[in-house]
């Protein structure tokens, strides 16, 4: 079947495997020939699509020791990794401040937590956080409406969410998620400080 699928679709299953965190190396491993197959480069997919490939990757080298066959794959791949890690990087460095994310910033400064706004992870990635606790793999996530999806238990986090967070933990980085649905509720300055308190941000003032 995977021979039959166009690029576009590759991408998409290959997000699919990434999302599901689900390891099978021979699956995976004919995935990725097939991709090696259709493309040497990025510039015949869309940004949507690169993104997926670039955390598909990351994927596959996160888990390493439990994908030997497609490790070896992967290994023959270094110019569509590089493109795709290259598209990620510029697309992560792009600003997408909300009027969440500034209140949440400023509640953090108020609160004398010193936090670096908009910062790519290099060293993660390439990831783009809403904020960094100085000298600290703090990495602190505002996480507004769309980050979510409503399921019969309430909201959960988007498949795009999980693997971020998730991909950040696995890189190193320790992630605080400030929730939109909570932080709506809160009354003022007290009740903000209180908060992230409790979320464990402030602890470091």
């Amino acid at each position: 079947v995977v021979e039959t699928l166009p690029p576009q679709a590759l991408a998409n299953v290959a997000w699919l495997f990434t999302v599901a965190d689900s390891p099978h190396d021979e699956a995976i491993a004919v995935l990725l020939v097939r991709l090696r197959a259709l493309h040497s480069t990025t510039h015949d997919l869309s940004i949507v699509h690169v993104a997926q490939l670039h955390q598909f990757f990351t994927f596959v080298r996160l888990h390493a020791d439990s994908l030997p066959l497609a490790r070896s794959v992967l290994s023959k791949m270094p110019r569509l990794v590089q493109q795709a890690h290259a598209v990620f990087v510029g697309e992560s460095s792009q600003p997408r401040s909300s009027h969440l994310q500034r209140t949440v910033m400023a509640a953090l400064e108020a609160a004398g937590v010193s936090v670096q706004e908009e910062v790519v992870l290099t060293d993660a990635a390439g990831y783009g956080v809403d904020g960094l606790v100085v000298g600290m793999q703090v990495a602190i996530e505002v996480d507004g409406p769309s980050h979510f999806v409503r399921q019969q238990d309430g909201l959960v986090p988007s498949g795009a969410t999980a693997l971020k967070r998730r991909q950040l933990q696995a890189n190193g980085y320790e992630v605080v998620p400030v929730l939109y649905y909570e932080w709506d509720k809160l009354q003022g300055p007290v009740e903000q400080a209180a908060y992230l308190r409790g979320l464990g941000l402030g602890v470091w003032s």
